[in-house]
C-alpha cells in the first residue's frame, strides 16, 4: 500500500510539473526565437568543428607542435549542396 501511495505523490507532482511546463512554454514562446530544423544542425555542426578543434589544441601533442610551429588546425564546414568548404575563425 504504501509503494502505491507514493507512486501515486510522485504522479501527481510530475503531471503539475507538465501542466506548468506546458503553460511556460505557450507564456514565453514568442520571446524566444523560432529556429528551423536546418539553421539547428548547422549550428550544431560548427558547435562540433570549434568544439573538435579546440580538443585537439588542449592535448599535449598539440600545444607543443603548436609551439614548436610544426602545427597549423584550422576547422571548416564542407558544404554538401554548393561544395563550398567553409574556414572557421
Amino acid at each position: 500500500m504504501r509503494r502505491y501511495r507514493r507512486a501515486t505523490r510522485m504522479s501527481c507532482t510530475a503531471r503539475a510539473f507538465n501542466s506548468w511546463s506546458k503553460r511556460f512554454c505557450r507564456r514565453f514562446r514568442d520571446l524566444i526565437p523560432q529556429v528551423t530544423p536546418a539553421a539547428q544542425l548547422a549550428q550544431a555542426v560548427e558547435a562540433n568543428v570549434r568544439w573538435t578543434v579546440r580538443q585537439i589544441m588542449e592535448t599535449p601533442e598539440g600545444r607543443g607542435r603548436l609551439a614548436e610551429g610544426r602545427l597549423k588546425l584550422a576547422g571548416a564546414i564542407y558544404e554538401i549542396e554548393s561544395g563550398r568548404v567553409r574556414f572557421l575563425d
